[in-house]
């Protein structure tokens, strides 16, 4: 993540309900945060406190690789948030930050690497009970972080935080209670889309998940912002969300549902399970139940290894299809000839199969303006036996440092014969450079009075080998046309 995410910027989001603030009355919450307050810190994974030190050692690492290695150890990552919140670092804006990346900014590689050091003597003093009921809650919280990563674009790292953070009050409940802890697990039916596991866990600690998680963000000073990302709610709203705090809570929520279909659910009711999240979650999240089946499939190899770390039996799992998992909207398809020449297909489509023939590219896409911060998003992909990666792209409106920005603000239609020089590649987005990493590049921008409204954008493995002529750069320019007075059309109606 190339900035700090400010999770209030554009609206207040969801106000924390009255459940979640700490009263004096309820007892069985104040001696639960009377646990939590004498011993705070959870397990860390041994693996992944292995990564951090090595990075927090580095003189060449930098800010964003500490937070991508703190990412992958849930203990770790609380223990920073905690203590960058903390009275020590009053003065740098404790109790206002909401992300690892400015937490670990405010703390430095030294204190994050005392904290990784201490790690090990702190993990040696778990209980077997706590260790046993911390495992599960652990994996599926991991899970929903790997599987927000997929989803969440430009705000993997934050959608990543808050997919984990969601199951705090979880992962408390199993480190300070680890019997009751497991009595609730072991009360989940093999059935448990019926299964109210906050009724059940009233039942069994005398207080939910939820508001155990939230109160104990408030008792360790993470800010509003951070706790309304985490908090819960009944349903998803039923448009895209203005705020980014409500993006990233609704993104978060359904890595989660997404988490418990792959843990929980046979390969064989996968469909109905999708169909039914994108019923919910499509118009909060933008995704449907294709790009759903993709994040699984791209989050599913790290349920192995988590098992392995965490000594869970990895066979008494639900086992994934045998056959990958490929959403007919970003599968490799047929060449075209044309645009014109594939009517059946909605215009978008057709545009892209016409720029994958036309240029012999590996992989299109196509971006529109989302949202009131007026950043390209990847709205359709289509590839040739590739990844076609456009859930990935999120151009910025106004970034000088970012190629794509650039191009599209200067009304730049632009070939690359070579990413890879240092003129050029200094200015690609890490998203880019991670997740793409094509050679040949060939962008077009859609304007419209000045103003940028999408990118059309075809990449190829190998140096100049997106050369268009002169007649097939003009095709390219119509079908770009086509788009845009589509999209103006449909803008302009009542």
């Amino acid at each position: 993540m190339s900035h700090s995410t400010d999770f209030s910027e554009l609206g207040p989001g969801l106000p924390p309900g009255p459940e979640d603030s700490i009263t004096a009355g309820d007892e069985v919450l104040a001696g639960l945060l009377d646990r939590v307050s004498r011993q705070p810190d959870f397990p860390s994974l041994g693996q992944a406190l292995s990564g951090v030190r090595r990075v927090a050692r580095s003189e060449k690492a930098r800010v964003q690789h500490l937070t991508e290695a703190l990412m992958q150890d849930i203990g770790l990552s609380s223990r920073v948030l905690r203590m960058a919140n903390s009275a020590h670092y009053g003065s740098a804006g404790a109790g206002q930050i909401d992300t690892l990346e400015r937490a670990v900014a405010v703390m430095g590689f030294v204190e994050v690497g005392r904290l990784a050091l201490t790690a090990r003597l702190v993990d040696s003093l778990r209980s077997t009970g706590q260790v046993q009921a911390l495992r599960e809650p652990f994996l599926r919280a991991l899970l929903a972080g790997a599987v927000a990563h997929e989803l969440a674009h430009s705000q993997a790292e934050d959608g990543t935080l808050i997919a984990v953070l969601r199951n705090l009050g979880r992962l408390v409940a199993a480190l300070h209670l680890p019997e009751q802890a497991l009595a609730i697990q072991q009360s989940r039916p093999v059935e448990a889309a019926c299964w109210d596991e906050a009724q059940t866990a009233r039942r069994v600690l005398g207080v939910d998940f939820h508001r155990l998680g939230q109160a104990v963000a408030e008792r360790w000073g993470w800010p509003a912002t951070l706790r309304r990302a985490m908090a819960f709610g009944e349903e998803p709203p039923r448009h895209f969300p203005h705020s980014r705090t409500e993006q990233l809570r609704c993104m978060g929520w359904l890595a989660n549902e997404l988490a418990d279909v792959l843990l929980d659910l046979p390969s064989a009711r996968h469909d109905d399970a999708l169909a039914a999240l994108a019923a919910r979650f499509g118009a909060a999240t933008a995704h449907d139940a294709a790009s759903m089946a993709w994040a699984l499939q791209r989050a599913r190899p790290a349920v192995d290894p988590l098992c392995e770390q965490l000594g869970l039996p990895i066979a008494a799992l639900p086992r994934p299809r045998t056959a990958p998992v490929v959403p007919a909207s970003v599968a490799a398809s047929p060449p075209a000839t044309s645009a014109e020449d594939t009517s059946s297909e909605p215009l978008p489509r057709r545009v892209l199969l016409g720029w994958l023939r036309a240029l012999g590219a590996q992989r299109v896409v196509l971006c529109w303006r989302r949202g009131r911060a007026g950043e390209l998003v990847g709205e359709l992909g289509l590839a040739d036996a590739v990844d076609p990666g456009h859930q990935h792209f999120l151009v910025p409106p106004d970034d000088d440092l970012d190629l794509f920005s650039l191009l599209c603000r200067r009304g730049a239609d632009t070939c690359i014969d070579d990413a890879a020089d240092p003129a050029i590649a200094r200015y690609l987005p890490h998203w880019w450079r991670s997740r793409i990493g094509a050679r040949s590049l060939v962008v077009l921008p859609l304007r419209h009075d000045g103003q940028v409204l999408g990118m059309l954008y075809a990449d190829a493995p190998r140096p100049a080998s997106l050369r268009p002529d002169a007649a097939t750069l003009d095709r390219l320019r119509t079908w770009r046309d086509e788009l845009l007075q589509q999209r103006l059309g449909y803008r302009s109606r009542p």
